[in-house]
């Protein structure tokens, strides 16, 4: 591992994990749905790990609630309010979150009362932009 801040080589100041690459998010049941112009990527440290995702999607004909392909497995849930541009979202949903769970995100919308349901197609309008950011911890 890597030192830091300190001369010797104590557990305490020792960084034994530090990983950066890239991943492919997926859509499953489905070959429609494409990402333009997609960055995914992501940095581990520890048991911690960044992930970033942007791109627009092209609409699919199928379910959008989940996206597999997180790079390490999630050791629980973990969520997050990202930011999606040109989303047409259903009455009384006023925000989409995603969750983790396992290698996959679960996209849901949120709504008034803090009631949840799955994310669809009819969700979003065509060439939708998504730019998500956030961190969740793994065992691997």
């Amino acid at each position: 591992g890597i030192c830091l801040g300190a001369t010797s080589a104590t557990a305490a100041n020792t960084l034994h994990d530090y990983e950066e690459g890239t991943w492919t998010p997926v859509i499953p049941n489905t070959t429609t749905a494409v990402f333009d112009g997609l960055t995914a990527k992501y940095v581990k440290i520890g048991e911690n790990v960044s992930i970033f995702l942007s791109g627009q999607i092209n609409l699919p004909s199928t379910d959008v609630s989940t996206i597999s392909g997180l790079p390490f497995t999630s050791n629980g849930n973990y969520g997050v309010l990202p930011y999606a541009a040109d989303q047409a979202i259903a009455a009384n949903r006023n925000n989409i979150s995603w969750v983790t769970n396992g290698t996959t995100l679960l996209v849901r919308s949120i709504g008034k009362t803090g009631a949840t349901a799955a994310f669809t197609a009819t969700n979003l309008t065509d060439n939708a932009f998504y730019h998500v950011q956030f961190v969740y911890g793994t065992d691997q």
